[in-house]
């Protein structure tokens, strides 16, 4: 049997075109930051359930999603109640809680 070695070398480039290497698809995405602020700073930071050790003014290295973050108490006595921020992959999300509520 003979092949044509430019048919077979067209065939692998069309499969390779169409076919990319899985590796480059399941890439894991970055995680974002959630910059949590307030006026006055030192409140308490509640990130999806879980207080945090840190007050405010915080970051935090947060998965790509929805969280639901509050603030309370601290030296203004904020009550900014839970509120859902989107994190997106490799930016960062700001959170500000003030008297007035979230900002």
């Amino acid at each position: 049997m003979v092949v044509d070695e430019t048919l077979g070398a067209t065939f692998i480039l069309f499969c390779a075109l169409m076919s990319p290497p899985t590796t480059l698809l399941q890439a894991p995405s970055q995680p974002g930051r959630i910059a949590i602020s307030s006026t006055p700073a030192g409140a308490n930071i509640t990130i999806d359930g879980q207080r945090m050790s840190q007050l405010t003014d915080a970051t935090f290295v947060a998965s790509q999603g929805t969280h639901n973050i509050s603030v309370m108490g601290g030296p203004g006595n904020l009550n900014c109640l839970e509120k859902k921020f989107q994190v997106n992959s490799g930016q960062a999300t700001i959170a500000h809680c003030s008297d007035k509520g979230w900002e």
